[in-house]
């Protein structure tokens, strides 16, 4: 399938705020790829607009959702979660270039967490993104630890190990003097967790481009809200992103857990659908919460009163 910009852009981006027949979607997650540049080598993070369009895309989709979302604004220092994956990656890489483009100062440190599974190759992330010249420290972690303890070899134990990295970010973004943080979930997460709410937890929710922690010391915000997955893993291959796995030693149960079921449900169903991922995502942003059933929304009163 040839690439187009038009592929990354939700129909809520266009100018009727409709679906639009340009929009150019796999009908099925593609397979996953071995992440390898196309000439075997890094690619400069200074030359990715001059050659790539997905670099384009991405930075238009970023820019515009933090004009939506107030995502960058004056004066931040944001932290960005760096995984070693190819969204962080194409998160990091879109921060550093608006860096140098937006008309106002920001700041940023990308941070990796090495879980503490043993084996995680964090030194080739931590110098990638030094080569490439973002800032970047190296977070130690016991979350493998606590997941060997408290659960047996082939349990799923992705969600205790996302909340225990995420109590070490919003640890490390204040000891780091960060306001924000930025997480590199895309449009198809957000669209396969609206899934995973409505059918395992009786919620209608998402995922927000910004949150304000509980204890308002933080904001959260996912810069990469209008880009789709295909888009981050082309631009990550394309560029030589050195990609480094979770090194969990749970991995290899994954294929049972819920996300998966999902991913590949909004698959199957994007075969009959094309535009199904386009008109989910929009959908959230055109909320109508007069025709749900929830009565805290609802306006119960007789008619005349």
């Amino acid at each position: 399938m040839r690439y187009s910009e038009a592929a990354a852009r939700p129909p809520f981006l266009s100018a009727t705020h409709g679906p639009s027949r340009r929009f150019l979607l796999p009908s099925a997650p593609k397979a996953r790829i071995p992440m390898e540049p196309l000439d075997r080598s890094e690619f400069p993070w200074t030359h990715a607009l001059d050659r790539l369009p997905e670099a384009k895309a991405i930075l238009r989709l970023v820019s515009k959702a933090s004009l939506d979302y107030a995502l960058i604004e004056p004066n931040d220092n944001i932290l960005v979660a760096c995984s070693g994956g190819k969204d962080s990656y194409a998160l990091a890489w879109a921060l550093w270039q608006s860096r140098k483009r937006l008309p106002f100062h920001f700041d940023f440190t990308c941070v990796n967490i090495d879980q503490g599974f043993g084996g995680f190759k964090q030194d080739v992330v931590g110098d990638y993104l030094k080569r490439q010249g973002a800032p970047v420290q190296l977070v130690q972690s016991n979350a493998g630890e606590v997941c060997r303890v408290k659960f047996p070899a082939g349990e799923d134990v992705c969600w205790m190990c996302a909340r225990l990295r995420r109590g070490v970010l919003y640890t490390t973004a204040k000891r780091l003097g960060c306001n924000k943080l930025a997480l590199g979930h895309h449009a198809d997460d957000t669209i396969e967790t609206l899934f995973l709410n409505l059918f395992y937890t009786s919620q209608l929710k998402a995922m927000p481009p910004r949150l304000v922690t509980e204890d308002k010391a933080l904001v959260v915000i996912r810069p990469l809200i209008y880009v789709y997955e295909e888009t981050t893993r082309d631009f990550a291959r394309k560029m030589g992103m050195p990609i480094v796995d979770c090194d969990c030693e749970h991995k290899e149960h994954l294929g049972d857990s819920r996300r998966l079921m999902v991913k590949q449900l909004i698959g199957e169903l994007s075969a009959r659908v094309p535009e199904l991922r386009n008109h989910l995502l929009a959908s959230l942003g055109r909320v109508r919460l007069s025709h749900l059933l929830d009565r805290r929304r609802l306006d119960l009163g007789k008619p005349g009163e």
